[in-house]
């Protein structure tokens, strides 16, 4: 899958920060004048477009994660998972998927042995915004793209 960042922040150097003219909030934990002129921080212009959508490989997987997963890669999708994000993702799957194309949503409890994953499974054109909702509420969850319902009982 490709990756995508939509998370809304913008990595700055403190000294670009300065030359914005940026106003700190009172109730930061750190201020950037103590901060060195070359430490790289995030910024977001506002808290409204904080939250999009990010899909990124797993590099750094739960402990465990083998008993649920065979495959070499795995995904992390996070968001807020409000009617942005939810938008964001159907458009990236519409992109990036075939209509005949399979989603498989699944969300399982990590440690403590083996838990059955609780699971969607969708042709892309049967996909609604519930769904996601659903992934939304549990503890963890991931997400399988397949190119045709040939790789998959949908």
């Amino acid at each position: 899958m490709p990756e995508i960042n939509l998370d809304g922040f913008k990595r700055l150097k403190v000294k670009d920060l300065k030359r914005m003219n940026y106003k700190e909030s009172e109730n930061a934990i750190v201020s950037i004048y103590d901060l060195d002129e070359e430490t790289e921080v995030l910024y977001a212009e506002n808290e409204a477009d904080i939250g999009g959508l990010v899909i990124s490989p797993c590099t750094n997987p739960p402990w465990g994660l083998e008993d649920y997963i065979s495959e070499p890669h795995v995904y992390w999708l996070n968001g807020k998972g409000d009617d942005r994000w939810y938008h964001q993702v159907k458009e990236y799957l519409e992109t990036n998927l075939p209509e005949q194309g399979c989603v498989k949503l699944w969300s399982m409890w990590f440690g403590d042995g083996y838990h059955k994953p609780s699971v969607i499974k969708r042709n892309l054109s049967q996909m609604s915004k519930e769904d996601f909702a659903w992934l939304n509420r549990q503890n963890s969850g991931c997400i399988e793209l397949y190119r045709s319902e040939n790789e998959i009982r949908c």
